[in-house]
Formats: structure tokens, sequence, C-alpha cells
């Protein structure tokens, strides 16, 4: 994976965790970018350690699961490069998570 399409992806697991804005297991994050075809699993998985790393991402356990939230600094990395997330995957993004936010909260 080229530095700049890993940086678009990295994006755009934040802006999917902005999006929806409630803590998010690794199954609802897998189900959305599998999905889609944005992201096969094994890049994925290696995203979101990299990204919790950084600190970009939490992750913390609360009733014998394990949740994801975005951070200020993911939120700051956003608010600088959210423009280079392709505007068709910020669009389905969105339309995903007005379409599912209730079942993903209802889910946790």
């Amino acid at each position: 994976m080229k530095i700049a399409e890993l940086a678009g992806n990295k994006l755009s697991v934040l802006f999917f965790a902005q999006a929806l804005g409630i803590p998010l297991t690794n199954e609802q994050i897998t189900e959305f970018f599998i999905k889609t075809y944005f992201l096969n699993y094994f890049d994925l998985q290696q995203i979101l350690a990299e990204l919790v790393e950084s600190k970009h991402l939490s992750y913390m356990e609360c009733r014998q699961s394990h949740y994801y939230t975005l951070t200020d600094r993911g939120r700051e990395a956003l608010d600088f490069f959210q423009n280079r997330i392709d505007v068709h995957v910020r669009q389905d993004i969105i339309k995903y998570a007005y379409e599912n936010r209730d079942r993903l909260r209802n889910e946790s």
C-alpha cells in the first residue's frame, strides 16, 4: 500500500469514527469497511492498531467488550487532512452513519 493511500485509509477510519460519534467495536468497523470494499480485513486491522498506537483512536474495555473511540488527536488530524479523503468515501460513510447509528448504538 502506498503511503498516500495508507494515509487516506487511516483518515477514512477516523472519519468513520467521527461520523458515528459513538464507541465502536472492531466488528462494527470491520462490517462497514469490508462490505464497502474500501479495505480488506488485514489492512484494516493493521490500520486500527497503528491508529491506537499513535493515539488517534483509543481502545477501551467496557462491559466485557472492547471499543474504539476517536481521540482529540484524531479529531485534530481530521480537521487538517479531511480533504484528503475521497469525496465518495466521505459520502458513503455519512450515509452509512445516518442509516445505522441507532442500530450500532443499540448493539453496544
